[in-house]
């Protein structure tokens, strides 16, 4: 488990090559002798390290070599991260259609488990897909969800992120009063947090 770790901590602390280095060198080793469903996470962690590296293909390879391991395993969140990633390279390359489908299923799995900060962060990723597609509504109405779910369990980081694409969304609707709330609360939140 220390080169999977290793490797998700360079990931994690913006080094995704040096990431990539440990979860590679871990990959064979998890499968091997790892718990079952850790070979799964280790090729979701590649997956995002080649992901923010540009490297699309590469993670669409991994992802898509996990998810039938986290299905196999019915690692339910685990195959909603996946989904979401995949999700997420998809909409990268402009294929917001497939990566709408995708987040889409992630949300039912994220709500299939009880996963309320997962269903906040879905929901989120959804709005914000939506409103690179111009469907401002239906981005302002996943936002709203998500920041009510934020604001029920306390999850400061989805509630910022829920306040400020709303106000994004407000604005493209010509909403310049009401966007006012949530950039106010976002502000709030900011100086709560130091």
């Amino acid at each position: 488990p220390i080169l999977g770790n290793l490797g998700t901590l360079y990931l994690d602390s913006g080094d995704p090559r040096q990431g990539i280095r440990f979860l590679e060198e871990a990959l064979p080793l998890r499968k091997k002798f790892g718990q079952p469903g850790s070979h799964a996470v280790t090729l979701y962690n590649l997956a995002r390290a080649h992901h923010t590296l540009g490297e699309y293909q590469a993670a669409l390879d991994e992802l898509n070599e996990a998810l039938p391991n986290f299905r196999r395993r019915q690692y339910v969140v685990g195959e909603a991260y996946a989904l979401q990633e995949l999700a997420e390279v998809y909409a990268d390359i402009g294929e917001t259609a497939r990566a709408e489908t995708l987040l889409k299923q992630a949300l039912e799995l994220r709500r299939s488990a009880s996963d309320r900060r997962g269903e906040s962060a879905t929901l989120l990723r959804l709005g914000r897909l939506h409103e690179s597609m111009e469907q401002i509504p239906k981005s302002v109405e996943e936002l709203q969800a998500s920041l009510k779910i934020a604001r029920a369990a306390g999850y400061a980081m989805e509630q910022t992120q829920s306040l400020s694409g709303l106000a994004s969304g407000l604005i493209a609707l010509k909403q310049y009063q009401a966007a006012l709330e949530p950039i106010a609360e976002e502000l709030e939140l900011s100086r709560k947090a130091g």
